[in-house]
């Protein structure tokens, strides 16, 4: 088996580049199904891709806190709830990023119930807006690089000059197609899981790819508005990945090694 490259270690290169790196991250999004699909999107179907190593982080807020654990010179954009905002989780991304926009706000990891009781899927296309809505001129890009004292930056090994983070939540749960859908994996196991199809049941699978699909047309929309505005670099990537039945688990099991990894494309510029 070929050795992954780690995707910890890369992000971290990209830290220390020069100009202006943005890192979209799908959150849930499996490598063997992004591949499946991210070249129907005609900004992405030229990226050089590859399938890299999560650092075995289960979860988004161990990624977080794994991969941010330093002063970056850039923003973070939460499509769903913040890491600071999830009980028990000591890790302020606030302390990392110059700035924290996000979506939704709310107490707990789970998003809140509509009228019928069923959770709420965030709107992929809000990530979108909020991303534009912040995005600085070049003039107060420049500043701030200056203000860093650019040229010593490199030399001083410190990072960051201008990196930004977008978390998008598709294709995490809750999936659009599936509105009676329950975090709860026992429940989902007896409803979803077919012995005869070890990748689950294609109901089950189907509401994934359809909030992955989602969420990447969204992504590839804010690609273009990046490229546009001027970014040096962009990646498309996932936190962790997700099991679909795989070894008869679902969701971030640590059993499943399609949860560590997870997909890499940098976008042609």
């Amino acid at each position: 088996m070929v050795e992954l490259v780690n995707q910890k270690h890369r992000i971290h290169e990209l830290d220390r580049a020069e100009g202006s790196t943005w890192i979209l991250i799908l959150d849930a999004g499996r490598a063997d199904v992004f591949q499946e699909i991210y070249e129907d999107y005609e900004v992405l179907a030229d990226g050089e891709y590859q399938t890299m190593w999560n650092n075995e982080n289960q979860n988004t807020p161990n990624w977080f806190k794994d991969v941010f654990q330093y002063a970056i010179d850039g923003h973070c954009f939460h499509g769903g709830q913040p890491i600071r905002g999830i009980k028990n989780i000591k890790y302020d991304e606030r302390e990392c990023f110059e700035e924290v926009p996000s979506v939704m706000l709310y107490d707990t990891w789970e998003p809140p119930e509509d009228a019928d009781g069923n959770y709420k899927t965030p709107d992929p296309a809000s990530v979108t807006s909020l991303v534009e809505q912040h995005l600085p001129t070049h003039n107060e890009v420049e500043e701030r690089l200056v203000n860093l004292g650019y040229k010593d930056f490199h030399e001083q090994d410190e990072p960051s000059v201008n990196m930004n983070v977008v978390r998008y939540l598709q294709p995490h749960a809750p999936y659009r197609g599936l509105p009676d859908f329950s975090d709860h994996t026992g429940e989902i196991y007896a409803k979803y899981t077919d012995d005869e199809d070890e990748f689950g049941h294609e109901e089950f699978r189907e509401a994934y790819i359809d909030n992955y699909r989602w969420g990447m047309k969204h992504a590839a929309e804010l690609v273009e508005i990046l490229q546009d505005w001027g970014a040096d670099d962009i990646i498309v990537t996932a936190d962790h990945g997700e099991c679909l039945g795989d070894c008869g688990q679902f969701f971030h099991s640590n059993d499943c090694i399609d949860v560590y990894q997870v997909p890499w494309l940098r976008v042609e510029q």
